[in-house]
């Protein structure tokens, strides 16, 4: 049967942002793929002969009047079946962000998805106000040229998180929860609300600062996000 009903969630957008393309495919087809600008998106069957792939216009790349291809085939290269479809997509580089404006959006999103947070913000460990808290500090940039007039540049942070140290397994017990939690938070929201193409965190370590008149558990987490700039 043949490659039908394909489309996309959305025909214009920009690096950080994602569409969802559907094609609909009947048969023995190994292989379906969304072909957008030269690059090939594998497609996931889910169910009553639908495919889909969630797009990321980073992956896309910059493009514009792109024409929007199915391509589905037995074999391990898809092959054969080919839908082109009316709309055409248009990719467009995302804005260039500042520092700040960054780090705001990471405190925003943090605030909203660990309400166990009692501060997001930048203060000396040992001035936070209550605790939990977590205190953000910028840790510099490194940069690769990708084509003569393009950058890909990492931002970095270091992310601290105190929580007060009065009983040994509470505390480390509050300190797993708030971890996971705030995994959790930058997983759900790759993109720092539209202010970088894709963000992590790497790694993170732990110790305890036993300081007898404010003794806490501390996670410090590393932040990288990546930004392509003129």
């Amino acid at each position: 049967m043949p490659l039908s009903l394909g489309s996309l969630t959305d025909y214009n957008i920009a690096q950080h942002e994602t569409t969802l393309a559907q094609v609909k495919w009947v048969g023995p087809a190994a292989n379906v793929n969304c072909i957008i600008n030269n690059h090939a998106f594998p497609m996931v069957d889910i169910g009553a002969g639908i495919y889909q792939a969630t797009l990321t216009g980073w992956n896309i790349g910059v493009c514009a009047a792109a024409a929007i291809k199915f391509i589905a085939g037995e074999a391990t290269v898809p092959s054969g079946d080919v839908l082109t479809i009316a709309g055409t997509m248009t990719v467009t580089a995302g804005t260039n962000y500042d520092i700040a404006t960054i780090e705001t959006a990471i405190v925003a999103f943090l605030s909203l998805s660990v309400p166990a947070l009692k501060t997001v913000l930048s203060y000396e460990p040992d001035m936070l106000p209550e605790l939990p808290s977590v205190t953000l500090w910028f840790d510099g940039i490194d940069q690769s040229q990708t084509e003569a007039v393009s950058y890909t540049v990492n931002y970095k942070w270091k992310m601290i998180l105190c929580v007060r140290l009065l009983d040994a397994k509470i505390a480390q017990d509050e300190v797993k929860a708030l971890t996971r939690s705030i995994l959790n938070a930058f997983k759900v929201n790759l993109n720092f609300s539209g202010t970088v193409l894709k963000g992590i965190i790497p790694s993170a370590v732990h110790t305890a600062v036993r300081d007898k008149n404010n003794p806490v558990l501390v996670v410090e987490f590393s932040i990288t996000a990546m930004i392509e700039e003129d």
